[in-house]
């Protein structure tokens, strides 16, 4: 917290790396004077967490007063429940009752609209909010004719003013809420809490919000850091059927409407409609051949857009909602031609699908990407899609705008102080590459160790199986027959003596079905072994231990990161090979290229075995949760072996996090007997291993593939 403090003080970038704090992983404070430390500075601070949590208009609504001037935290994480912890350790101290916090959440988290909340999709939810928010037709009219005051707002939930209003903002400042209790809140008095939520924000002390994702292009309302996302395009994505089903949907609407439209937005979907029908030319020329990477200006002049203004489309498209009124006609002619032409078909038209407004939402998705400089982006074309690459992700993360009359102003020189905090950062190069801009002396790294003792983790490097045979798993030989049963037999070895759950990462989908899934000719012996369930018996200190059991999961997926395995969940982590990308990945190929133009030559081998051991480091770290927690970790490679003794590999292996290179071990040569009896020790000194004489003997007939 001292240094966390520091950095506060000084201003810049701050990167803190705790595997694991007092009450779980991160960085925290959960002490009152680790709380009266952060928030008793002399001068003011601001910790910016350049975040969204929704793709819509986040906007705060005129007649907010944005004059405050105050000091504030703005907490950003990665889910709401990780937030709703924050919150928890924030009612423990004795602040609770004197700072103000504001939860910000999403519209699909917080509406209590149950017409709008039926889409499943954020950006239908965001669509069908602003939708909603127009005054509604008709009204009073004067002598001539004209409106002279339309009706309120079609959500009966929006309410901007008044008493009911007031009300709810004071309540939500008036102690701690997470997002579920602020959604309850706003569900008993029937006033929207996602805009109440906004409108206390320049009253707030401690602003929480999610983001989806650090790249986001925000604009920011001067100090209250109310967000207005748009669509992030550094990863979109458009199918040949979704450019095939835009181009019907825009051709339709054409039809119906082009003598009633004004020639901007008749300009507008005409030159949607050259682009989506360019996108289908383009993937069908591809069928039966290579990706085809190809520059922005390249695409731009095939798609035939080079006289399109992007900006301009963009902010018609925006400012008309046509991609809402497309989608709605699409919807509407559907039901027609359905054979139910009952009453519930007709209100089913009156609001678009989801899988009526994806096509226009991708294809402008898609479109964004475009307005990047030339160099920092691709766009890969396939058979079958057509992709938005971003290849500087840096220039979206330190020039998000403010929206301060139209012009531009670095988020990052707005803040005092950035602060990216997390259990896991290393390896660091994938995180400095967000901040190209700023000087290495005001970047402040953190790192601490564990909160465990040495005596309380054990790390083994393995290079050979129980079978005798070579723990290599390189792309191209870990197929072999003698490397998957020697895996499959080394995990039932394994499963047999840890206390508890198992759970093993392999480098990507299609090798652990390979392990699972192939057949063999072998004894089923130890499979039942490793699947039987035993019943739990309390041990010698009375507290009842669970069956043992084995997780089978993927580096990088869901469960790689933010599942907490501690305890008897997770006693064992197993990481099976190096999950090094796929390098014919032509995304991944272009983003290499481009670090070497950008950063010179060996740019690319960093960020490669980086991409490598952050997966590596994130799932290691699922184990170990708190003080009184152990765990073993079991990497199993020979190239891990080799690494950790300056041989092949020892770059990425370097890059191991460093609270758990003081515990990494190679016994034995990386040979599993002695690994194994190192393991079987590591658990009886912990008290906690109840392993029988002969379920703790290596076992040495063979098994391919153990289904946890």
């Amino acid at each position: 917290m001292r240094a966390l403090y520091r950095s506060l003080s000084s201003g810049g970038v701050g990167l803190f790396e705790s595997p694991t704090a007092k009450r779980g992983g991160g960085v925290s404070g959960d002490s009152d004077s680790d709380a009266e430390l952060l928030l008793a500075e002399p001068g003011p601070a601001l910790v910016d967490a350049l975040g969204s949590d929704s793709d819509g208009d986040d906007t705060l609504q005129p007649g907010i007063d944005l004059n405050v001037k105050k000091t504030q935290v703005i907490f950003c994480s990665r889910t709401h429940s990780q937030l709703s912890q924050v919150v928890g350790e924030l009612v423990r101290t004795r602040f609770a009752d004197s700072l103000s916090l504001v939860p910000l959440g999403s519209r699909a988290a917080l509406c209590i609209n149950d017409e709008v909340r039926r889409s499943a999709d954020a950006a239908l939810i965001n669509e069908r909010c602003m939708e909603l928010q127009k005054p509604s037709g008709g009204g009073k009219r004067d002598a001539d004719g004209r409106v002279t005051r339309r009706r309120a707002a079609k959500c009966p939930a929006l309410a901007r003013a008044g008493r009911a209003a007031a009300a709810l903002r004071d309540a939500i400042l008036a102690r701690p809420l997470d997002i579920e209790d602020l959604a309850s809140l706003g569900q008993r008095r029937g006033v929207c809490p996602y805009y109440a939520s906004r409108d206390a924000v320049p009253a707030a002390d401690i602003v929480l919000g999610p983001y989806s994702s650090l790249l986001l292009e925000v604009m920011m309302i001067e100090i209250c850091m109310s967000l207005d996302a748009v669509n992030s395009a550094h990863s979109a994505h458009v199918s040949k059927e979704q450019a095939a089903a835009a181009a019907r949907q825009l051709v339709q609407y054409l039809a119906r409407y082009r003598g009633r439209l004004g020639p901007g937005s008749c300009l507008a979907l005409q030159q949607l409609l050259l682009f989506a029908r360019a996108l289908d030319v383009a993937m069908t020329a591809g069928v039966g051949k290579p990706p085809q990477v190809l520059t922005l200006n390249q695409f731009t002049f095939d798609a035939g857009l080079e006289g399109v203004n992007v900006y301009h489309l963009l902010r018609t498209c925006a400012d008309t909602k046509l991609v809402f009124k497309v989608a709605g006609l699409a919807k509407t002619l559907a039901s027609r031609e359905s054979e139910q032409g009952d009453a519930l078909a007709t209100r089913a038209a009156a609001a678009p699908s989801d899988a009526s407004m994806a096509p226009l939402n991708a294809l402008l998705s898609l479109l964004r990407g475009l307005r990047d400089a030339d160099e920092d982006g691709r766009v890969i074309v396939e058979a079958e899609s057509a992709k938005y690459c971003l290849l500087n992700p840096g220039k979206h993360f330190a020039k998000a705008w403010l929206s301060s009359g139209g012009g531009g102003v670095a988020v990052l020189s707005q803040a005092r102080c950035v602060i990216l905090a997390s259990g896991t950062l290393s390896p660091l190069g994938p995180v400095l590459s967000l901040f190209p801009d700023v000087p290495d002396t005001e970047i402040h790294r953190f790192s601490c160790g564990h909160v465990v003792g040495r005596d309380r983790l054990l790390a083994l490097a393995l290079a050979q199986a129980p079978t005798g045979a070579d723990l290599d798993f390189r792309f191209s030989k870990r197929d072999a027959v003698d490397v998957v049963r020697g895996l499959g037999q080394l995990l039932c070895n394994v499963v047999s003596i840890v206390p508890g759950g198992t759970v093993v990462f392999f480098p990507s989908y299609q090798y652990l079905h390979q392990v699972v899934d192939r057949p063999m000719p072998l004894p089923c012996g130890p499979l039942r072994r490793c699947r039987r369930q035993t019943r739990p018996r309390p041990p010698a200190g009375g507290r009842r231990r669970g069956p043992r059991a084995l997780l089978l999961a993927v580096v990088g997926g869901r469960l790689a990161e933010g599942i907490n395995f501690g305890d008897e969940l997770g006693r064992c982590v197993v990481m099976v090979g190096l999950p090094y990308p796929s390098p014919s990945d032509p995304e991944l190929v272009e983003r290499l290229r481009f670090l070497d133009r950008a950063a010179g030559q060996g740019a690319s081998r960093d960020h490669y075995n980086d991409l490598c051991m952050r997966a590596v480091n994130q799932s290691i770290g699922r184990a170990i949760r708190h003080t009184r927690d152990y765990a073993a970790v079991l990497l199993l490679d020979t190239r891990y072996v080799q690494g950790l003794r300056g041989g092949a590999a020892s770059h990425a292996v370097a890059k191991l996090p460093g609270w758990i290179k003081p515990s990494v071990e190679v016994v034995g040569d990386g040979k599993f007997g002695p690994a194994f009896a190192r393991l079987v020790s590591f658990f009886k000194d912990t008290g906690q291993a109840s392993a029988t004489k002969g379920s703790a003997e290596p076992q040495t007939d063979g098994l391919a593939a153990v289904k946890g």
